[in-house]
């Protein structure tokens, strides 16, 4: 069944106290700074493109500076450089010192990981994964969701991610838990480093030609791999299945591309009852990004109610349906689906 034909839903958010030395007040300050400076990338950076304006980098330029004025031998300082100098890895020096002067900060082992990948060291991403894993600071509904996608995939087939919440919790999986090593996993951000970018397109055979967006550079490599076994998560942009909308299938959490017609019914209904964990699924959600991920279980789960009704099993069709309410209640679209599956009689 074709994605488009199921249902599309568009997803995818100082001053200084009374009695402070001097020191405690340069700390107030440089605080104060690093978290102005990450609030205002935050809100430049283009959710879709992961860019940012040439206007509003130069004032983020100008914010770090400010940062290096006030210590340029602290945290906030060096890890500021790195997120500033887009991550890259000529910036690394920069997180280096950030973990010197801030050590078993939970809050690097994403980057240190992300570093890893670009720079094609195995064993270090291995490690910090490892650190990431055990910080417990990935919801296990996450981890869920991200164990869910991999059960998508086909044997060696090749999955897009688009950013943290898709991409770390995978390679936990593969680093960690030794899961699905075979399912290639290609950042489109990291697709912007040279070394990173041979690495993938010799690893997986692929051709990859970086473009001046996310969105165009994945719609080259589909275009130019028509034999591939190409999969996108539900995370990235809605551009991509809006382009590629004749070509694409639901596969589990994934969508996979085939210019064959692919009857993707059946083996929903068996990633369904025979791969998925649906441990946290199940659960009551109080975390605002579970919630919003789990949401994209509900186009899956509709293929699986549809198939269930259509085949007089209503004992799993009530059942199912009441996940999918509970699903969008949680993620405030509740009325949404109710409608949608009133007018599919479902």
């Amino acid at each position: 069944m074709n994605y488009f034909k199921i249902f599309l839903i568009t997803l995818v958010w100082s001053s200084a106290g009374y009695g402070q030395s001097s020191t405690d007040m340069q700390m107030t300050s440089i605080k104060s700074l690093s978290s102005a400076y990450l609030a205002k990338r935050s809100a430049y950076m283009d959710k879709t493109t992961k860019t940012i304006s040439a206007k509003n980098q130069l004032e983020l330029d100008k914010m770090v500076a400010s940062i290096k004025a006030a210590n340029a031998q602290s945290y906030e300082y060096n890890y500021a450089m790195y997120l500033n100098s887009g991550r890259s890895l000529d910036a690394f020096t920069y997180l280096e010192n950030a973990e010197r002067y801030h050590p078993d900060n939970v809050d690097l082992y994403d980057d240190f990981v992300y570093h890893y990948e670009m720079d094609g060291n195995a064993a270090k991403r291995k490690q910090y994964c490892k650190q990431l894993y055990l910080s417990n600071t990935i919801h296990a509904s996450v981890m869920e969701y991200n164990y869910n996608v991999l059960m998508s995939i086909e044997l060696n087939g090749i999955i897009f991610t688009n950013g943290s919440i898709d991409t770390y919790p995978l390679f936990i999986w593969q680093d960690v838990k030794g899961i699905r090593k075979d399912v290639t996993i290609i950042n489109l951000d990291m697709l912007s480093e040279k070394k990173y970018r041979e690495r993938k397109s010799a690893e997986a055979h692929l051709k990859i030609k970086p473009q001046s967006t996310n969105v165009k550079t994945i719609e080259w490599i589909i275009k130019n791999n028509p034999n591939k076994k190409l999969y996108v998560g539900h995370t990235i942009s809605q551009d991509i299945l809006k382009t590629f909308k004749s070509d694409l299938y639901l596969s589990g959490l994934t969508y996979k591309h085939s210019k064959t017609p692919i009857d993707n019914v059946k083996s929903a209904v068996y990633s369904y009852e025979n791969s998925f964990k649906k441990e946290q699924l199940k659960r009551t959600q109080t975390n605002l990004e579970a919630k919003r991920l789990n949401f994209n279980y509900t186009l899956p789960l509709i293929t699986v109610l549809r198939y269930y009704h259509n085949h007089n099993e209503e004992a799993k069709a009530t059942e199912i349906r009441k996940l999918i309410l509970k699903i969008a209640k949680e993620a405030n679209k509740e009325n949404i689906i109710k409608q949608y599956l009133k007018s599919e009689k479902l």
